[in-house]
């Protein structure tokens, strides 16, 4: 009889102390997890780039081109980027600055063959990070 008392007892403890510490844990992690308030934030469009056209230079061997205008942002830098394989992730290599009134740009660049090339318009307060990918330079 005093065996099952102290029994009962010891359980009745544990599981007190079991609900406690989880009680106690998932109020610290909510509060730790969520600093910002509950309402969701409202999703950036991307920027907008028209007439994009990129392609190689006539009459030359290896330069290329990229031209377009960014209505989204007109006077905003335009990054070029450049991936190879010695470099498998995306550097930048030439920046421009859109004209301000229209948004046009271009961009003229050498590189080697196999490598991969983007645009890139980084986020402003009203519109999000913008990366364009236009493709590869393959060599015959």
């Amino acid at each position: 009889m005093r065996f099952t008392r102290i029994m009962t007892m010891l359980v009745a403890v544990f599981t007190a102390a079991l609900i406690g510490l989880t009680t106690a844990s998932t109020a610290e992690a909510a509060t730790k997890t969520s600093p910002v308030s509950t309402q969701a934030v409202a999703a950036k469009p991307y920027h907008t780039v028209k007439y994009l056209d990129a392609g190689k230079v006539p009459g030359t061997r290896s330069t290329f081109y990229v031209k377009g205008r960014l209505t989204s942002a007109p006077g905003y830098r335009v990054y070029l980027q450049q991936r190879t394989a010695a470099h498998p992730t995306y550097r930048t290599v030439k920046s421009t600055v859109s004209a301000s009134d229209t948004g046009r740009f271009v961009i003229k660049f050498t590189g080697p063959c196999g490598a991969g090339y983007q645009i890139v318009i980084r986020e402003t307060y009203s519109f999000a990070r913008t990366a364009i990918r236009l493709g590869r330079i393959y060599c015959s």
